[in-house]
């Protein structure tokens, strides 16, 4: 899509490549999110699709929000961008996975942190640092206790502090970490193990593990249960992948 000022955007089946286009910072403003939604629902039905791949160039992932989006009059508009960007993250089919090759903070991380998964740096740092400008991160205070716990959550909220890549790791934030000169390469080997699967496969694995969030075990199973008899055992793919097992063999897959 030529017309984005802020974003790179391209799509190449099975991979989407959304790039933050704002160095040095790569700050987020009410234009660039109204961009990143419109990229974002344009991959809705394209079924040779298998994963959304969101970067940043320069050295940083993002540091946040723009200082003139907290503007009296501004930020009404920005909240609002906001909340449809986040929505067309979470509603899109295929899994997405955020590349930290530098400073993850503020709306920055909030961001990754919305995504599937996340591969960082050794050199990328995370972290909630609006409270030393009297400020919090409503986004952040609704998310972080539920990736994290709240007593980290709070210590991260309410200290401003960034935490590394590994120690993000080792609160499960983070999925792997690669040095710096070889993340791009790691990233891309990352990336092949997923898209080497199905893309009819990959949307229904992520449907069934969304569809359980915020209930019991027993009726997330159930949840995810309705997804597997009722979809998935109907497809090419899956009744592909029985097969391709019981001959020995590597299945071949139709995207259906």
């Amino acid at each position: 899509m030529d017309h984005f000022k802020n974003i790179e955007f391209k799509v190449s089946a099975p991979k989407a490549e959304l790039v933050f286009s704002r160095p040095p910072h790569n700050t987020f403003n009410t234009e660039m999110m109204d961009e990143i939604t419109e990229a974002l629902l344009s991959l809705r039905g394209q079924e040779a699709l298998k994963i959304c791949v969101i970067s940043a160039e320069g050295e940083l992932f993002s540091t946040g929000i723009e200082a003139s989006e907290h503007s009296e009059a501004q930020v009404g508009k920005f909240i609002n961008a906001g909340h449809e960007m986040f929505r067309a993250l979470d509603i899109l089919e295929v899994p997405t996975i955020a590349l930290l090759h530098g400073e993850a903070t503020g709306f920055g991380c909030q961001l990754a942190l919305a995504c599937n998964l996340i591969l960082a740096s050794e050199k990328a740092k995370l972290g909630q640092p609006e409270i030393k400008m009297g400020l919090f991160p409503p986004a952040a205070a609704a998310g972080l206790p539920k990736n994290i716990g709240l007593k980290i959550a709070y210590e991260l909220m309410l200290t401003g502090e960034l935490i590394s890549a590994e120690e993000a790791k080792s609160l499960g934030l983070v999925n792997r970490v690669f040095p710096p000169k070889r993340f791009k390469e790691e990233a891309e080997k990352f990336i092949e193990k997923i898209t080497a699967n199905s893309a009819e496969v990959l949307r229904l694995t992520k449907r069934a593990m969304n569809s359980g969030l915020g209930f019991s075990f027993l009726d997330g199973m159930k949840r995810a249960e309705r997804v597997y008899l009722n979809e998935l055992m109907f497809t090419h793919d899956a009744n592909e992948g029985i097969q391709a097992y019981l001959e020995g063999r590597s299945p071949v897959w139709k995207d259906k």
